[in-house]
């Protein structure tokens, strides 16, 4: 099945993460931050330490072997744990950071690339902040014929709107998630399965 689209894009949610054991990344914003430093940092040293000890799973590896087999599989994904990049999966655009590093608070800079020594946040998206990797991701989205929507809940806004985008435009669509989303009544195919074990059996509908 997948064979007859010439550019597949996958949209990777929090389903996918949730099945390693990721637990929810801590809720903060740039006021409650620049209020409480030492509090929210924390916050996030200890779920770094919880994503450490998380790892990809079979999902991962399926999604790694059909982007293997068709030598370009794009993905966008909400996750901020950094397990799609671990897993050895290329061409991932994370529009919400990665938690497990930090920025400069003033410039933007990777840590270590700037001259705010100490002033450092964690590279993430905060409610009114900006999404990262946005030119990118909507490249891909305008290029895509078919969209594989991996544990996505259709949620947060404004990017858990653009699968329904391509669904509206007439992009073909398969959903994997366990429960019914938004998206479901517009996508032609629906597996109702966890991302642990749903790619693997798109693999093998797609055989």
């Amino acid at each position: 099945m997948l064979q007859s689209f010439r550019f597949p894009l996958v949209f990777a949610g929090a389903g996918l993460s949730r099945a390693s054991g990721v637990p929810e990344p801590p809720r903060a914003d740039l006021p409650r931050f620049l209020l409480d430093r030492a509090a929210c940092q924390a916050e996030y040293r200890i779920w770094r330490q919880a994503v450490a000890g998380c790892h990809p799973h079979a999902g991962h590896a399926a999604l790694l072997r059909l982007q293997t087999e068709r030598g370009r599989l794009p993905v966008i994904t909400s996750t901020m744990d950094g397990l799609l990049q671990r897993s050895g999966l290329r061409e991932v655009a994370a529009v919400h950071g990665n938690a497990l590093v930090d920025r400069c608070l003033r410039c933007a800079a990777p840590a270590g690339e700037c001259v705010c020594a100490g002033d450092l946040r964690p590279d993430v998206v905060w409610d009114g902040e900006d999404l990262q990797e946005v030119d990118r991701a909507r490249e891909w989205l305008a290029q895509a014929d078919c969209i594989i929507c991996l544990g996505w809940s259709a949620l947060p806004q404004p990017v858990g709107e653009w699968p329904l985008e391509a669904l509206r435009r007439g992009v073909h669509g398969i959903e994997i998630n366990p429960a019914e989303t938004p998206l479901s009544a517009h996508c032609q195919q629906v597996l109702r399965l966890g991302a642990e074990h749903g790619v693997a059996r798109l693999l093998e509908i797609s055989a």
